[in-house]
């Protein structure tokens, strides 16, 4: 089981989204919860450490419990999505560079999450949706009972 901590940053419609250099496949800013730390701190550690901004946690927006099944070996992960805010304050959208190797930052409009190769692939679906409510999503999403994951997810609220 894997527990990770992750950040929604949206300035100006736009949500900061990472990738692996030179592939194509996005997602949030985020990574795993280590020994002794809660997932909000991880999600802003990831920050810090990612993308050298000292971020906070507004506010949960998204727990997805994800379940994986490769072959005999079951995988689960639960991911805590947080809605973030830098701690000093910005003018636009801000330049980022990547303060660990191997990794590249993009701003991407949220009206363009669906063109774009997006990890989970329902981020695209997800993120809005969280952003525009209160209440955080509870996500689950099992391979073993559907193979489909944008047929296979469900969504609470």
């Amino acid at each position: 089981m894997r527990l990770r901590g992750a950040g929604l940053w949206v300035v100006d419609g736009h949500i900061l989204m990472e990738s692996t250099r030179g592939h194509d496949l996005w997602g949030v800013v985020g990574g795993g919860v280590q020994a002794g730390e809660s997932a909000d701190q991880a999600c802003e550690r990831e920050f810090r450490e990612e993308v050298g901004v000292d971020v906070r946690c507004q506010r949960l927006a998204i727990v997805a419990d994800i379940v994986i099944g490769l072959g005999d070996t079951l995988h689960r992960e639960f991911c805590f999505y947080f809605a973030v805010a830098p701690v000093r304050d910005v003018i636009g959208i801000p330049r980022i560079a990547s303060q660990e190797l191997g990794l590249e930052f993009a701003w991407i409009p949220l009206a363009e999450l669906g063109r774009v190769a997006l990890v989970p692939p329902t981020l695209d679906v997800l993120i809005p949706r969280a952003l525009a409510g209160d209440t955080a999503l509870y996500v689950t999403y099992d391979r073993r009972v559907h193979e489909d994951e944008r047929q296979g997810t469900r969504i609470w609220p």
